[in-house]
């Protein structure tokens, strides 16, 4: 995976979707990728890098680490009585999170650019 050095040098904000999630706190050690530790450095080193957003643990779960948010939809494959689905939707400055169903909605606070992050 690579993150496009303008990206970093325009101060954009780099949401990644996966299939696979890489956060033991955001997953079930189970469904982690197998090289999740190394994979998970490119986020911690990239300060454009906001969240990593993945499912195949279909519960759903969510971690925040060091700015970066990483999130676990929920599944509708096990979603039995309700179904559950997610848009996102990308603000200067946040994240909205809208859960359908057994997703739960969430707004998450990023820095509007790489500029203002702490990393």
């Amino acid at each position: 995976m690579r993150i496009d050095a303008g990206q970093q040098q325009q101060q954009q904000r780099v949401v990644i979707f996966s299939h696979v999630p890489i956060h033991e706190k955001a997953s079930s050690l189970f469904h982690l990728l197998w090289s999740h530790l190394s994979v998970r450095q490119m986020p911690a080193t990239h300060e454009c890098v906001c969240a990593w957003c993945s499912g195949h643990d279909r519960k759903g779960s969510y971690a925040e680490d060091d700015e970066v948010h990483y999130l676990t939809f929920a599944g509708m494959v096990e979603a039995f009585e309700r179904n559950a689905f997610t848009l996102v939707h990308a603000f200067r400055g946040q994240l909205v999170i809208e859960g359908i169903g057994k997703q739960a909605s969430l707004t998450l606070q990023v820095p509007a650019s790489a500029k203002t992050s702490k990393r």
